[in-house]
């Protein structure tokens, strides 16, 4: 109804200016008639158009905002994940009565946290600025398995410039920690590589554990179910998660 309205309305105030700045030999309301004859339908198709148009952009818009606002969500999600495993290493350090370890400590996990709420709202960041705070974590991963933990980390140079997820390698270095290193008393060796497969960025994270029990589609946790929500509001179909047993053992 209202695009009829609308429309008319529109004709009959242009075939008015036409009236006064064209010489014409109809009547005003000749004029319009034969407007509304000729240009209604047009006019009801362009409004129907603009107004798709709006509601698209505004629609758009809309979807940014909440996707926006859940990746915002997921990833505040991991701060109080591995803050509670950080303080359960604390309260481990403080019952055995290593008071001096138990604040170095807390002042690691102070800069961790400082470091991972001043990243704001980004969603992407730099290999480098990832690399730095996965070091952090793991240096707060120490303390729990002192000597015993072994790490290497390897980052070609053609993937130090690559954009990556933020905080997307501390829930895979926690499902490895977790689920393999915890439950081996032997040498606990972790191992983060990223590298370029099909020209896609490639982020592993492999342990020596007992490997995987079970498949990815099961879910291992709060911080891989995390991961993959994140992934996919970020890359829709565009990226691939994946557990599998190592060549080495592990997963």
């Amino acid at each position: 109804v209202l695009s009829i309205a609308f429309s008319i309305v529109h004709i009959v105030v242009l075939s008015l200016v036409s009236l006064k700045v064209f010489s014409s030999k109809m009547s005003a309301s000749d004029e319009i008639l034969f407007s509304i004859r000729a240009y209604l339908t047009s006019e009801v198709f362009t409004y129907w158009a603009l107004l798709g148009v709006g509601i698209a952009y505004h629609t758009s818009q809309l979807e940014g905002q909440l996707g926006k606002a859940r990746l915002d969500a997921l990833r505040m999600q991991v701060h109080p994940h591995f803050l509670f495993n950080a303080l359960n290493t604390v309260a481990m350090l403080v019952r055995k009565g290593e008071q001096t370890r138990s604040v170095q400590l807390i002042a690691e996990l102070g800069s961790l946290l400082r470091s991972s709420f001043e990243l704001g709202a980004t969603q992407e960041i730099p290999v480098p600025e990832e690399i730095e705070f996965i070091r952090r974590y793991l240096d707060i991963e120490h303390y729990r398995f002192s000597d015993r933990m072994k790490v290497e980390i390897d980052v070609p140079p053609e993937v130090s410039k690559a954009q990556i997820p933020a905080l997307i390698l501390q829930p895979l270095v926690e499902n490895s920690i977790r689920h393999g290193l915890s439950r081996t008393l032997d040498e606990a060796r972790i191992r983060i590589a990223l590298g370029r497969t099909d020209g896609w960025p490639d982020l592993r994270a492999e342990d020596n554990g007992p490997g995987p029990g079970e498949s990815i589609d099961k879910g291992l946790g709060v911080g891989l179910k995390n991961l993959r929500s994140r992934l996919n509001c970020l890359y829709g179909d565009g990226y691939e998660l994946s557990l599998a047993r190592g060549s080495q053992g592990g997963a």
